[in-house]
């Protein structure tokens, strides 16, 4: 029978406390700054201008 393998929740789960919350503050950083600094960097207009709102 195979091994069910571990879903990326799970996997998280299993480690230490401390490390899933500073996965989950990279992520939020990711989110909030990554994403909007990404689409500003974008030579389209339309998306650098609603970025800036």
């Amino acid at each position: 029978m195979a091994k069910r393998t571990k879903s990326g929740f799970e996997q998280v789960a299993a480690m230490p406390w401390w490390l899933g919350i500073l996965i989950g503050l990279i992520g939020y950083v990711a989110i909030r700054h990554g994403i909007s600094w990404y689409l500003a960097s974008l030579d389209n207009p339309v998306l650098s201008h609603a970025i800036l709102l």
